[in-house]
């Protein structure tokens, strides 16, 4: 599948353990400049200094523009707060737009 693109990141030691995993795929471009890539990840993290594990889904889609000279980002994210507290951590969602520009 060459539109597919997977990777896994693992990452374990003293203080921290860490898993996260991306899938995404490019389609087919529907123009001569514009190629689509929607993708999700989920990101699990658990530090030796925190009581909660703490995670985070994330699900958007990537705008390339004239090749990869450009990029616009449209993303949703949802991540559970990491703390010492005696309260159930809660959640964080936002939603981010964010572009780059090659020079």
């Amino acid at each position: 599948f060459k539109y597919i693109e997977i990777r896994i990141k693992f990452i374990f030691n003293k203080y921290n353990n860490s898993v996260l995993v991306q899938v995404g795929y490019l389609a087919p471009k529907f123009s001569n400049k514009i190629s689509l890539q929607p993708y999700v990840a989920y990101n699990t993290a658990n530090f030796k200094a925190l009581e909660n594990t703490g995670n985070a889904v994330r699900a958007g889609v990537n705008m390339f523009l004239d090749g990869h000279h450009s990029k616009l980002t449209l993303e949703y994210t949802t991540t559970q707060d990491m703390y010492n507290g005696s309260d159930k951590p809660g959640r964080k969602n936002a939603i981010v737009l964010q572009a780059q520009v090659f020079l």
